[in-house]
């Protein structure tokens, strides 16, 4: 397809044919003919052929000056690489996991629960491995810290407040309808919790709304700033 209109955070040459070029955004694209016309490498949600799957958001392309054809990529996910001048791709992070983490929340019993830079809010119950409950970007996230049975996160915008039960992982939305009328708002929207009241719970975007039982249903939200 032709892409004339992608705008690219990252982009490199290839020094060995200077008509491929490699380009970034939440995907990345290949071209062959000086950017006359683009192809899509990877799908930010996984493609069926794991040689095209590249997580999103990339961050940094860099060609071999010394080797023909290798370049590597850094991503939201890691590190790939290519020895065909872009077309297919190797990930690179078996033995290297690993996350950006915004927050992290923990509770008496060990269990943790934290947001990530496009690998979602994840919890870890009492010390186990780390399960996610939610894809994308999320920050903010919290988790009762006498009683881990009740935590909560938001996935970057107003409508994402959300609660979940740790041991079902059930979860609940329960985004202020108060807020809605907001202009504007974080793309984190601030979200808190009272450690001596743990059910207390705050969000705000121009307002600022608070909860006196995040673990009712339904929440009821009041403004109080």
């Amino acid at each position: 397809d032709n892409h004339g209109n992608i705008g690219f955070q990252v982009f490199a040459v290839d020094p060995a044919n200077p008509r491929i070029i490699l380009g970034g955004n939440a995907a990345l694209y290949r071209t062959t003919d000086e950017g006359t016309t683009w192809m899509e490498i990877g799908h930010w949600w996984g493609d069926p052929d794991p040689r095209r799957s590249i997580h999103t958001d990339q961050r940094v392309i860099a060609f071999s000056n010394t080797v023909s054809g290798v370049v590597y990529g850094g991503n939201d996910g890691g590190v790939v690489s290519s020895t065909n001048h872009g077309l297919d791709w190797t990930n690179l992070n078996q033995n290297l996991p690993g996350a950006l983490m915004y927050s992290v929340a923990l509770s008496a019993d060990g269990s943790m629960m934290a947001g990530t830079q496009d690998n979602g809010a994840v919890l870890s119950s009492a010390g186990a491995h780390w399960d996610m409950l939610s894809g994308g970007d999320s920050s903010h996230d919290l988790i009762d810290p006498s009683d881990s049975t009740w935590a909560y996160y938001v996935i970057y915008d107003r409508d994402s407040f959300t609660r979940v039960n740790t041991q079902t992982h059930q979860s609940t939305n329960i985004a202020p309808a108060e807020l809605e009328g907001d202009a504007d708002c974080a793309f984190f929207p601030p979200f808190s919790m009272n450690p001596s009241s743990p059910k207390h719970l705050l969000a705000s975007c121009q307002h600022v709304v608070r909860t006196l039982d995040a673990t009712a249903s339904p929440v009821v939200w009041t403004k109080i700033g």
